[in-house]
């Protein structure tokens, strides 16, 4: 992504190894978040037809509708088959529709069936009957004023301590002249309308998740869903910096040395201590050595349960902050107990008191 945006230069592989870091670093919940990226295949997977629906996008533009009906039709079905898988897709293929449409120079109705499509899948992630019977089960309906809560709420509570992060660190003066120049690399690589649209993207993606999870499952967007938008964030600031500075004059306002120098520190500082005293944690005490340990103790003991019987499973005394540990309960009756009982098929599942 790094090099897409900022060539491939020593500054775009330093930028690629920061943003990564800090993407590590800031994460909510790196348990859950961690989790995802490396064990849901049946959410990555969705990156195929995603990249095959970019690929189309390009393709077309490059026709400008010559002898282009392949790449239409194959862009609408990719387009369709990504926001079936996971609902990163569903908001991020909208985006690009509407971004196709306005940009494109020439008035062709192949970016309209491409779009549409888009958008069709969107609805079918929100409308689609899983989703509908995951609220009726959690007793949660629909409320717009919610919906648009929950968007606004945990939107700003994503983006505000991210940016504000990001911006203390970046007030050192040398830090900011390395992301400045960064940023104007970034730029003139992707001109300052794709800069401005960018920026727009990047800030407005987060309260779209909110919006589309909490409008199809009635439940607040985490972990495979934020990670996206959390990683674009990072990885776009250099870029968002410049939009930010050529926009407002409040980068004129005159700050101490001194002070500039603490604010960056303690920027560093919020950084540092967020994850990273957690992930030493887990690793020097045998945290989490022992919670693996565990969780293969207990898939041992599911893989030889007879079927149709009840497996008692030990617990995670102190389970680790970093590794996404199967969270069965005491009560059988819990949900994801019952969900692990019926993939093992045995007739329940519950922890050993």
């Amino acid at each position: 992504l790094t090099r897409g945006l900022y060539g491939k230069g020593r500054n775009s592989l330093i930028a690629g190894l920061l943003a990564t870091s800090i993407f590590f670093l800031v994460m909510g919940k790196p348990a859950e978040m961690l989790y995802w990226p490396t064990a849901a295949f049946v959410y990555t997977i969705g990156y195929l037809p995603f990249g095959l629906f970019i690929f189309c996008c390009a393709a077309i533009g490059e026709k400008k509708g010559k002898s282009d009906s392949g790449f239409v039709l194959l862009g609408a079905l990719s387009a369709l088959m990504a926001t079936g898988v996971s609902e990163i897709q569903s908001v991020v293929l909208p985006v690009v529709g509407v971004a196709l449409l306005f940009c494109a120079t020439a008035k062709y109705r192949g970016w309209w069936v491409v779009g549409t499509a888009a958008f069709v899948g969107l609805g079918f992630n929100v409308l689609v009957p899983g989703g509908h019977e995951r609220k009726l089960r959690g007793g949660v309906d629909f409320d717009l004023l919610d919906v648009t809560s929950d968007m606004v709420v945990y939107g700003l509570r994503f983006v505000i301590p991210l940016y504000l992060i990001l911006v203390l660190v970046t007030l050192h003066p040398s830090i900011r002249q390395w992301i400045a120049e960064l940023g104007e690399q970034g730029i003139r690589r992707i001109t300052r309308r794709g800069a401005h649209f960018v920026t727009f993207s990047v800030f407005t993606y987060p309260f779209l998740v909110y919006a589309v999870i909490s409008l199809s499952q009635g439940a607040v967007a985490s972990g495979r869903t934020i990670n996206l938008a959390l990683f674009l964030c990072i990885t776009t600031w250099p870029i968002v910096l410049i939009v930010v500075k050529d926009r407002w004059s409040w980068h004129r306002l005159s700050i101490p040395f001194l002070i500039r120098n603490v604010l960056s520190a303690l920027g560093f500082v919020a950084v540092l201590t967020m994850n990273l005293p957690g992930y030493i944690s887990d690793l020097v005490t045998g945290r989490a050595a022992d919670a693996m340990e565990i969780a293969h103790t207990r898939d041992h003991l599911l893989e030889n349960a007879p079927n149709y019987t009840q497996v008692l499973l030990p617990p995670i005394p102190d389970p680790p902050r970093s590794i996404m540990i199967n969270q069965i309960t005491t009560d059988p009756e819990n949900w994801i107990n019952v969900c692990t009982a019926l993939a093992w098929k045995v007739k329940s599942v519950r922890l050993d008191p």
